[in-house]
């Protein structure tokens, strides 16, 4: 399954991270969010550390990661760090979810010494509350370790990150999630982030549609289409082809390599 345009093994090795203090020890999971470096994960991770590193399995050295106080909030449980941006591909963020949906995630278990990554799954069973009284997402039939903190909790039917995995019941094989929309609630100008991406990549794809002969128009409205961004039309003898492409609500990110790949997924195409 791809998630927007990475395939599982893209999100694994490019995408979720290792954390580890300045001696070593693995002491959480983080995972990308913007082209320019930023990585959401569980502030009790980070807490009372001042530097943290950041290994991604593809990283033969570790990445210095920069703590944005500003942007960590202990109540959500949500810390935000930032890393020099290099070969970062990103994922799509939601912010809806069903009950019962499938989820996976991908961490690293708490040791003192280099860890390797350990995937979990389970099924959404519903909404509870935080401590502080902020909503959380319960997930079950799971097995979240210690260290999974800061992971990327997966939607599997949409293909969208919809929580950051912070907690676990003691027995039972429960599982807490911080949904994507509480940390849009405390850090808004990470849409800011989403949407200047979302151009970008209509630009680029309006720039590849014309290099392939097609005439363009943005926001065509489309009767039975929804969220039309951008609309192409192309003419070869009699044969008209037309097509619909829509970079869908919750769409975050893509890196130029991959517009081939993306079309792919979103071309809607029209009678």
């Amino acid at each position: 399954m791809k998630y927007g345009v990475l395939s599982m093994n893209e999100i694994i090795t490019k995408n979720i991270a290792r954390i580890s203090s300045s001696s070593g020890a693995t002491i959480g999971t983080a995972f990308v969010v913007s082209s320019v470096g930023h990585l959401l994960t569980c502030f009790h991770v980070i807490e009372g550390y001042d530097i943290v590193k950041i290994f991604f399995e593809d990283d033969v050295t570790p990445r210095d990661a920069k703590i944005l106080t500003n942007l960590c909030s202990t109540e959500e449980d949500v810390a935000v760090l930032q890393i020099l941006p290099k070969d970062m591909p990103l994922t799509l963020l939601g912010i809806e979810w069903e009950v019962n949906d499938h989820v996976w995630s991908y961490g690293y278990q708490y040791q003192k010494v280099v860890s390797s990554g350990y995937p979990i799954i389970g099924s959404i069973s519903g909404e509870s509350k935080s401590l502080s009284g902020k909503p959380l997402i319960v997930f079950q039939e799971t097995d979240v370790q210690k260290g999974l903190s800061g992971a990327p909790l997966f939607d599997i039917r949409t293909g969208k990150i919809i929580g950051i995995v912070n907690a676990k019941l003691a027995k039972g094989g429960v599982g807490f999630a911080i949904p994507i929309k509480t940390v849009l609630d405390s850090w808004p100008e990470l849409l800011e982030y989403i949407q200047v991406e979302r151009s970008r990549a209509i630009e680029d794809l309006e720039s590849l549609l014309h290099m392939l002969g097609y005439s363009t128009q943005r926001n065509k409205r489309i009767e039975n289409v929804p969220l039309i961004d951008l609309y192409g039309e192309i003419q070869t003898g009699v044969t008209i082809t037309r097509s619909a492409i829509s970079c869908i609500q919750s769409y975050s990110q893509i890196d130029d390599a991959d517009i081939k790949d993306f079309i792919y997924h979103i071309l809607l195409p029209l009678k």
